[in-house]
């Protein structure tokens, strides 16, 4: 039953090319219709069914531990990243989701809109990293380097310098995060990436950025992807102006939001997983109040994540 399952869900996959990534996750996620149909169906009952027992389960003072059976308690991969929800362990579950890697139902949950951007937008982070780093390698750039803000295991980045190696590029990232154990798998994956001499790791909270802003040097890249998703905006206004300090004169930012979505009451819900979202516009005015007067957008299919690169 749960090969016959994951056969059916894969057989739903559309790709679209993702620009120049020469790796197994070169092609976009774009997966819509068959949640369409679960968002009326299931996710949303199972949103107001989820409420109304938190409602009493906090009116009587009792103890919450699975949400619903039909996800965090028959879906292994869906209970940790409800336990996990807004940490680097949750993002890495869903990073490196293959269809038939679980059961039935983990496939159908991490499969969900949510979780393909997520996935999308970590390889919108990577080509561009690639695309970007390569020329100003051409433009005999020299010391290249990247800081990424609340990097958790930096995915993204540690596969794109690995990417950079085999092509004679050469790139030093700073992961800035207050996780050890997120710093930790890092190292392992740029161990197996083969660049663990590339990265270098700081553990520290951003709300103690301005202890260590004289220790980091400025960089090419300032990289923040999933960070504003758990502030408010005028709290990320102040945070982006911080390390909006660590860009070189002609260095880009490079920073994501997540935009309102029809899932979002499915995740906060059901999923524990509380985030703020904005629109394109709300996320054009944090920029602008941050500093920055020229911004460009990078494509998400789905159009969940705004990634903007700012200057």
């Amino acid at each position: 039953m749960p090969q016959i399952g994951s056969l059916a869900l894969r057989s739903f996959i559309q790709t679209k090319e993702a620009p120049e990534v020469n790796s197994d996750d070169s092609k976009f996620e774009v997966w819509s219709w068959p949640y369409f149909v679960v968002l009326l169906l299931v996710m949303w009952p199972l949103t107001l069914w989820v409420a109304m027992k938190k409602f009493f389960c906090h009116l009587f003072c009792l103890e919450l531990k699975v949400n619903t059976y039909w996800v965090d308690g028959v879906s292994q991969a869906s209970r940790e990243i409800k336990e996990n929800a807004g940490n680097w362990r949750s993002l890495d579950i869903i990073y490196n989701f293959y269809h038939g890697r679980g059961t039935w139902v983990d496939n159908f949950w991490i499969g969900i809109r949510n979780a393909q951007a997520v996935r999308n937008r970590k390889r919108v982070v990577k080509s561009f990293l690639i695309k970007h780093f390569s020329e100003l390698a051409m433009r005999c750039e020299k010391n290249l380097t990247i800081l990424s803000v609340a990097s958790g295991s930096a995915q993204a980045v540690i596969e794109a310098i690995g990417i950079l190696r085999k092509r004679g590029v050469e790139v030093t990232a700073y992961l800035y995060d207050r996780d050890e154990t997120a710093l930790e798998n890092a190292r392992t994956l740029a161990k197996k990436h083969g660049v663990e001499d590339a990265i270098r790791c700081v553990c520290e909270d951003v709300c103690n950025i301005r202890k260590v802003l004289r220790k980091l040097p400025k960089c090419h890249v300032v990289e923040m992807v999933g960070l504003l998703d758990y502030f408010k905006s005028d709290s990320a206004t102040k945070m982006i102006k911080i390390f909006k300090q660590l860009l070189r004169e002609e260095g880009v930012f490079l920073v994501a939001t997540i935009n309102h979505n029809l899932e979002c009451f499915f995740l906060r819900t059901v999923v524990n997983w509380k985030m703020v979202y904005r629109s394109r516009r709300e996320f054009s005015k944090v920029l602008r109040n941050s500093g920055f007067s020229k911004f460009d957008f990078l494509e998400e299919p789905l159009g969940i994540h705004h990634i903007a690169v700012a200057r």
